[in-house]
């Protein structure tokens, strides 16, 4: 019989390479580790269900060779909006779960809900980017300095205090 589903959750792994063997392999839960890429996960193409929350992943690019990915959990990853990309192509997903990652922008999950049509995407607050009369003022801003700016129209302020 060969292996389809492990739970290697809540350790100090630091290394998915041991596992790239494991091409069959359907489920794998290895959130709360110490894990920081996801290359390794690149052979494992019959996954059909990822966790890797709660590690500080640094590179994304083993996730966009798994086609077959229908869940994927990347809570508090740190993934940011470059690192979207490696996601668009995964088709078959029917969630995804972004919670937790503050460096996501609006722009960028918009392009990606966009790839992803059929596949709800779950996210904490995301931060906009807002213009004004040339400055670029981010939602997230929680002290704001525009003095001396020769600002004639606070138009797009409003929006800083309001749910998107």
């Amino acid at each position: 019989p060969q292996l389809n589903s492990l739970d290697i959750s809540s350790n100090q792994i630091n290394d998915l390479r041991p596992l790239m063997g494991l091409e069959t392999l359907r489920r794998l839960q290895a959130a709360d580790n110490a894990l920081t890429d996801t290359s390794a996960l690149g052979n494992m193409r019959e996954l059909q269900d990822l966790d890797i929350s709660n590690n500080s992943i640094a590179d994304f690019s083993g996730l966009r060779k798994l086609s077959n990915l229908k869940t994927l959990l990347l809570v508090n990853t740190e993934i940011r909006d470059e690192d979207l990309y490696y996601l668009a192509n995964l088709s078959m997903l029917t969630k995804l779960s972004l919670d937790d990652n503050p460096s996501l922008g609006n722009d960028a999950f918009g392009r990606l809900q966009s790839s992803l049509p059929g596949c709800p995407i779950s996210h904490s607050d995301l931060v906009y980017t807002i213009y004004i009369e040339g400055w670029t003022v981010f939602s997230s801003d929680v002290d704001l300095d525009l003095s001396g700016k020769g600002i004639e129209d606070l138009s797009g302020l409003e929006r800083l205090n309001s749910k998107f």
